[in-house]
């Protein structure tokens, strides 16, 4: 197999353009998107459960990426393993996609209804996925508790914060760069650049691949009053943060 020209993985939340990230390369690289489920979610489910050792999970982590070989590897799962990946891979770079809370919230929750796949390996990430958060609903957003698959407000954007603060930490700021989802289509340039590619390699057509269809208007059920309130009080200091380092990094380029 050719050497890589470049070894990155895209690591944003879920509904937030991983499979736009993975439609632009996919046609001139070796590219992935959430890549090798039936051997890569058992072993993250089982890492998160505690019946793998963090040195272990490393070891599946090199094996895997042998294996593979990706030049790209789109997979929002794979942000648990960010600080093994950034640590066994020092030349890798990230891409952290980042969607603002409010529409990925919208997004996610009506992911989870319309997808609702009880025992299946990806409805067993999702709970992992939401574990650590509160479970329980308020009298605000009571009306989600009678739907299958689908969490409280302030587990949603919990995890929101989680999944990014995560990433953050894990990758030194020179190796991360951070797009906007719904400025990827323009930050092809910037993209290219970081990861020493010609723009022309990207196909620009398929900047906005998987677009999900809303079956449940959130504002519907949920007072967007409430909603605001919650991402004010979870999200707010995070937000503040990224866009300091996003603007710092669209200064640099």
């Amino acid at each position: 197999m050719p050497p890589r020209r470049f070894h990155a993985y895209c690591v944003g939340l879920p509904r937030s353009g991983t499979h736009s990230i993975h439609a632009l390369f996919r046609e001139q690289f070796r590219t992935g998107h959430e890549a090798d489920p039936a051997r890569t979610l058992p072993d993250l489910i089982a890492w998160r459960d505690g019946a793998l050792t963090d040195a272990n999970m490393q070891r599946i982590l090199i094996e895997r990426d042998q294996r593979l070989a990706l030049e790209m590897e789109a997979s929002h799962p794979l942000h648990w393993a960010a600080p093994m990946l950034a640590q066994a891979f020092p030349e890798a770079r990230f891409v952290l996609t980042i969607r603002d809370p409010r529409p990925w919230l919208e997004s996610e929750l009506n992911q989870n209804l319309i997808t609702a796949r009880t025992g299946s390996l990806w409805e067993q990430l999702e709970a992992r996925r939401y574990a650590p958060y509160p479970d329980a609903f308020t009298q605000h957003d009571q009306l989600l508790s009678r739907l299958p698959n689908v969490r409280p407000i302030t587990a949603y954007l919990s995890y929101w914060r989680e999944h990014i603060e995560t990433v953050l930490n894990a990758v030194p700021t020179e190796r991360l760069l951070l797009l906007r989802t719904e400025r990827i289509g323009v930050s092809l340039e910037r993209l290219a650049t970081f990861l020493n590619i010609d723009t022309a390699q990207l196909n620009a057509n398929r900047s906005h691949a998987a677009r999900g269809k809303h079956a449940l208007p959130l504002a519907s059920v949920v007072p967007e009053e409430f909603i605001q309130d919650c991402i004010a009080q979870i999200c707010q200091p995070l937000l503040t943060q990224l866009q300091q380092r996003l603007d710092a990094g669209h200064a640099s380029h």
